[in-house]
């Protein structure tokens, strides 16, 4: 047998020799256009390739046939004459430096190697055949071959093709076309079963006579070892998504045969062993979905991938380890995996229970089991618990993880109830992070979303019981006081140990939790959540009466007096947050509308309510304040279902509630909760006939508007007060004639209640004044300017919120656009007003003032008069010596305003102050560090071009004038 070193050492001319046999051993029978069937093209294309070479006879061509007998026909001449060609092709040809069309020569001659040594000695099912393949085999069918030749032309041709694997040229074209079949075949070669022979039989394996001998049992047993390395460094060495694909694919089944069991379960081992490999899972997902998954559409391959990646039950610490780097992937960038890791969670989780929560949701929420196990402990204060950067991430990944995962269509939704445990740390983390800018407030506003919404009555109430009123309940760990959130050096937060401070008898904690969560409510679109809650909260009050528990009075010592005196505050604390966030839902519309569609459980707690109340009377009058507090939360609920009850509603659901509204009707001694007992039991005692009718013993003549604003302004009640003024606002405005024969009382009581602490009563009485502007503006410039003045200089001591401060000015700047030509009237007190904002402590309370007050400079013009002087000598001020960057670019706008509002007329307003005001803008914009700052100083620059440009080159106008003598 001849050496295959002669051809593949020689040079450059012997390359273009054997590109051109190459190209004649692969070229179609239709280019030639000489023969008519396969087997005649096949023997014509051999010729003229060993013409080439310069081989009369194919069979003198250097064969890798080796010691071993592989049989004598033109269609092994034809593989051997492929391989001996593409063998010195690789030789000789350097690294990448194959033209398009010589990879197209390439890949033929690839794919009649396979077709011609793979797919005729393959056992049945091991591959998938095309149609071409099927001609093939039709002509290979033909041979006579027997079990020992196919054996050996296999393993030549897979040989050959792992050979030229290790060619830069050659690897990609055998990755892309023929990576099946190797694979296939090496599977073969390294996992078919073969009977070993015994001493007594034979196996006789065919019908062609052979008898398996030990020899020859021995050498398959060496083969496969070997062959098993070469299949474990080609997997190894291959892109793992297309190596996992074709194992995918040869274990599946196929509809003209199906694969044998060998194969299934060696491939099924093999895919198992690329899975857990470090980015196995991800190599997965990726052969699965050719582009980017979408779950939307591929709902069900998701589902089944997830049960393929989940299936190896022994392996499942990597497998978790590796889904938790999805999901750590996934919240700081975006990542199309994240939806198909989740589903993998939840089919781990319906499966094994306790692996996917040690493997997986456990290592995820480790940092919270961390803080509540450690909540006992003793640590300094100023210890850190968790640091920024670990919350960051940790909300992230839950985020990411539950929050995120919203399909309802496959399994790919994780349930809230892992998460309600630790629900009262992202309330505390949600309270701490409202009114900022940090990125993680969307975050934690979702993850409550999601745990409140995906929780059911039962586990709702734990909720709110540990969040609103920190009370232990079962499975929920509630935050340790002496744990708290502080916001970081990077914009994120940490959690630290506090100390504790001192109970302040003005706020309430249970208050304050019950604002945020209230706003957390508000957000949503749905009102489903809120029905709950409001159902929920129905229960809680009834549970615990109607009034405050107070602590038994027999196991009181003198030592426990104040211990004593500190529960029942705070039982009364709790018990009034209740009916307050009761309040508060009654008056949504959406919960009006829920509660009008479906009363009938709102009413049963309504009734047991009144049960309660009645049968804790002792004397025959209702006259505890206590007891009303809750009655007037009942009968605003009950008079909002009776409004929206008509002829057609079913009325038999309030026949229990007319013996205790009566008894309630008839033994207060309180007016309003008369009145609005009579009214109730009136409509519902005629089905609704008296909707409109007035109360018992009131006349027919009904109260105008404006006398039943002024009466509800004195009422109890916060929001039926702030109502009050809100309508007494709007029949100002609408020039009311009873009103405005009573606007000094409706002006005074607007005054008043400047002073009241809550902010919805306190805006109401701001806007209302307001309204006065056309009616008395000068009583309301005064008020909204003494009352802008005497906050912004209380600074940090001021009990309004900063929002509410800038509200003021904000409503002072709408009053001046309102007044507009009588605005120069009240030009003093204005500025006046704002310059002594210019100097609160707050930096965003002196860059909202210095704003307001640039609006007021461009409204008033050239008639902001001698107080120019001092307005920029501010300014300037500000720019040179303020160190928050808020004021200096509010600073810089007021010139641009003030240049704006005086138009043409500022040099001659301005005079010799334009050259310095010029210089200040430019030292600006060339010395500043920030951004914003230079813009401003820019406009104004440009501002001050424009109008110097139209003093010095006037328009001239443009017409002529005619003269008729």
């Amino acid at each position: 047998m001849e050496s295959t070193s002669t051809a593949g050492s020689a040079g450059d001319p012997n390359l273009a020799v054997l590109w051109e046999s190459l190209v004649c051993l692969v070229k179609p029978a239709s280019e030639t256009g000489e023969v008519r069937n396969l087997r005649t093209a096949l023997q014509t294309n051999l010729k003229k390739a060993a013409s080439v070479l310069g081989f009369e006879d194919p069979h003198r061509i250097p064969h890798w046939g080796g010691e071993h007998e592989c049989g004598s026909d033109f269609i092994w001449d034809f593989v051997e004459t492929a391989v001996f060609l593409l063998s010195s092709v690789k030789n000789v040809v350097k690294d990448d430096d194959l033209s398009v069309s010589q990879k197209k020569t390439v890949s033929s001659c690839l794919q009649f190697i396979v077709s011609l040594g793979i797919l005729p000695n393959i056992l049945p099912g091991v591959t998938h055949t095309t149609s071409a393949d099927g001609a093939m085999l039709e002509l290979l069918s033909e041979l006579d071959t027997t079990l020992v030749q196919k054996y050996e032309r296999l393993c030549i041709a897979v040989k050959a093709l792992l050979s030229f694997c290790d060619s830069s040229n050659f690897r990609p074209l055998i990755i892309t076309n023929v990576i099946h079949y190797l694979l296939g075949a090496l599977i073969q070669l390294s996992y078919a079963p073969v009977k070993k022979p015994t001493q007594d039989t034979c196996n006789n394996l065919s019908d062609q006579g052979f008898t398996m001998t030990f020899e020859f049992w021995e050498r398959l047993q060496s083969d496969k070892q070997h062959f098993r390395a070469l299949l474990n460094q080609l997997i190894r060495e291959t892109y793992q998504p297309k190596i996992m694909l074709e194992l995918m694919v040869l274990q599946g089944g196929r509809e003209e045969q199906s694969p044998p069991l060998w194969l299934k379960k060696s491939s099924s081992n093999l895919l198992t062993t690329c899975l857990i490999q470090p980015g196995g899972v991800a190599a997965l997902i990726r052969a699965t979905f050719d582009t980017s998954p979408d779950t939307g559409s591929d709902w069900k391959k998701t589902d089944t991938l997830a049960k393929i990646i989940t299936s190896p039950v022994n392996h499942l610490a990597s497998i978790g380890t590796q889904l938790l780097k999805l999901i750590n992937a996934a919240s700081h960038e975006h990542c199309d995996m994240l939806p198909i890791a989740v589903a993998c969670i939840c089919q781990l989780l319906e499966k094994d229970p306790i692996s996917c929560h040690k493997f997986i949701i456990d290592p995820l929420l480790e940092p919270l089991a961390h803080v509540f196990s450690n909540r006992n402990n003793l640590f300094d204060n100023g210890h850190t618990l968790i640091p920024e950067e670990k919350i960051d991430s940790l909300v992230k990944q839950i985020h990411a993880c539950f929050a995120m995962s919203t399909s309802k269509v496959s399994s790919g939704r994780l349930p809230g109830s892992i998460l309600a445990p630790f629900v009262s740390f992202f309330f505390k983390l949600f309270c701490k992070l409202h009114g900022s800018v940090s990125v993680l407030f969307k975050y934690t506003e979702s993850i409550m979303n999601y745990i409140l919404c995906d929780s059911n009555q039962q586990v709702l109430r734990k909720i709110l019981k540990c969040i609103l009123l920190e009370e232990e309940e079962d499975d929920m760990f509630t935050f340790p006081r002496k744990f708290g959130f502080s916001f970081g050096s990077s914009g994120g937060v940490y959690l630290q140990v506090i100390s504790e401070s001192p109970k302040d008898m003005f706020s309430s904690v249970v208050e304050d939790h019950g604002d945020i969560f209230m706003i957390l409510l508000e957000k949503r679109t749905d009102v489903d959540l809120s029905i709950s809650v409001f159902e929920v909260l129905l229960q809680m009050l009834v549970e615990r009466g109607m009034k405050p528990k107070t602590p038994d009075r027999s196991s009181t010592t003198l030592g426990t007096v104040e211990d004593t005196l500190e529960a029942l505050m705070l039982s009364s604390e709790k018990h009034l947050g209740i009916v307050r966030l009761l309040a508060a839902l009654v008056e949504n519309a959406n919960v009006k509308q829920k509660l009008s569609e479906n009363p009938g459980p709102v009413l049963t707690f309504i009734g047991t309510l009144f049960d309660s109340v009645l049968e804790g009377i002792s004397s025959m009058v209702l006259e505890e304040d206590e007891d009303l507090e809750c009655l007037f939360v009942a009968f605003m609920i009950l008079n909002v279902i009776l409004d929206r009850c008509d002829g057609d509603s079913d009325w038999s659901v309030f026949g229990n509630l007319l013996k205790p509204v009566s008894v309630i009707k008839d033994r207060s001694k309180n007016e309003e909760l008369k009145r609005l007992a009579s009214r109730a039991f009136l409509v519902m005692s005629t089905c609704g006939a008296a909707q409109d009718a007035a109360p018992c013993g009131q006349g027919t003549n009904k109260k105008t508007k404006c006398a039943e604003a002024l009466h509800d302004a004195c009422d109890p009640l916060l929001p039926v007060r702030g109502h009050a003024l809100v309508q007494l606002t709007k029949l100002l405005q609408l020039r009311d004639r009873e009103t405005l024969s009573k606007k000094e009382a409706v002006f005074c009581l607007f005054k008043e209640n400047l002073n009241n602490c809550d902010s919805y009563i306190y805006l109401a009485a701001i806007n209302g004044i307001v309204a006065f502007a056309a009616i008395q503006p000068d009583d309301v410039v005064n008020v909204l300017t003494r009352e802008y003045i005497e906050i912004s200089s209380a600074g940090d001591s001021c009990p309004r919120d900063p929002e509410l401060r800038m509200k003021v000015g904000e409503i002072l700047v709408k009053l001046v656009r309102e007044l507009g030509a009588m605005a120069p009237k009240y030009k003093n007190e204005l500025l006046n007003a704002f310059l002594a904002g210019s100097k609160d402590t707050d930096n965003l309370m002196r860059a909202s003032s210095l704003s307001n007050l640039g609006e007021v400079c461009e409204i008033l013009g050239f008639r902001v008069g001698p107080i120019l002087r001092e307005l920029l000598l501010c300014i300037q001020s500000i720019v040179k010596f303020d160190k928050a960057v808020e004021p200096r670019r509010a600073s810089v706008m007021v010139v641009t305003h003030l240049l704006r509002g005086l138009d043409a007329s500022a040099l001659n307003v301005l005079q010799d102050a334009v050259l310095e005001l010029y210089r200040s803008l430019k030292f600006v914009y060339s010395n500043d560090e920030d951004d914003v700052v230079r813009l401003h100083a820019q406009l104004a620059l440009e501002e001050l071009a424009s109008i110097a440009k139209e003093f010095l080159f006037p328009k001239l106008p443009m017409e002529k004038k005619i003269q008729i003598l």
